[in-house]
C-alpha cells in the first residue's frame, strides 16, 4: 500500500490529466476506471472509499469544505490545481462520498485550463440537469463501482440494492441507476 506521499512524489506513474471531454460514456467509464485504478495502486485497493476521494482531491490541488446553505456552488475552479467543493452539513458521508467524486468529474471532464482565458473561476451548480451531470454520474459510478466489481457484488448480494450501496460506499440510488446499464445484457 502506498502512501499520499508517495502518490505526490512518483513522477514515473502520474495520474491522468485533466482534459477537456468530448466523448462517449463508454470513454467517460474507462478514464474513470484508469483513475480508480491508480488511485488503488497508490492509496491502497483496501483504504475506505473517502480516504481515496480525499487523497485525489489533494492529490490535483483541491479543498473540501462543508457549507449550511446549498445555494452555494458544489464546485468553484479559480485555476489549474486551486479548486473547491462544497458539502452540505446536512448530508452523510455516505453522500459526500458520491457528490465528491461527481464534482471530480466536473474537474475532468469539464474544465479546461487552457482554455480558461478569464481571471473569473468556473463554477458548477447544484441540480443541474444536462449531458454535463450524465457524464459525472457515469464517471463517479465507474470509479465508485468498476463493472465487473459491480457485478461480483451484485450476485454475491443477490441483488441488494442497501448491501451493495454499503459495500461500495455510496447512496443507493447510484446502485439501481447502475444496475439498469451494467446488468441488462
Amino acid at each position: 500500500m502506498g502512501s499520499l506521499r508517495q502518490l505526490l512524489n512518483r513522477k514515473e506513474k502520474q495520474l491522468p490529466p485533466i482534459l477537456s471531454f468530448g466523448g462517449t460514456f463508454q470513454d467517460v467509464e474507462d478514464l474513470a476506471s484508469k483513475l480508480r485504478w491508480k488511485v488503488d495502486n497508490y492509496i491502497g485497493a483496501n483504504q475506505r472509499l473517502r480516504i481515496k476521494l480525499d487523497a485525489l482531491v489533494f492529490y490535483y490541488g483541491g479543498i473540501i469544505r462543508c457549507v449550511v446553505y446549498s445555494s452555494e456552488p458544489s464546485l468553484i475552479i479559480y485555476s489549474k490545481n486551486k479548486f473547491e467543493i462544497t458539502l452540505s452539513e446536512f448530508h452523510s458521508h455516505i453522500r459526500d462520498n458520491w457528490t465528491i467524486i461527481h464534482e471530480m468529474a466536473h474537474y475532468f471532464l469539464h474544465y479546461n485550463s487552457e482554455g480558461h482565458k478569464t481571471e473569473d473561476p468556473v463554477r458548477f451548480w447544484r441540480y443541474a440537469d444536462d449531458l454535463d451531470e450524465y457524464h459525472c454520474n457515469r464517471f463517479a459510478a465507474g470509479f465508485t463501482m468498476p463493472a465487473e466489481e459491480f457485478k461480483q457484488y451484485w450476485k454475491r448480494y443477490q441483488g441488494n440494492i442497501s448491501s451493495i450501496a454499503g459495500h461500495f460506499e455510496i447512496p443507493s440510488a447510484p446502485v439501481e441507476v447502475r444496475s439498469k446499464y451494467i446488468l441488462k445484457d
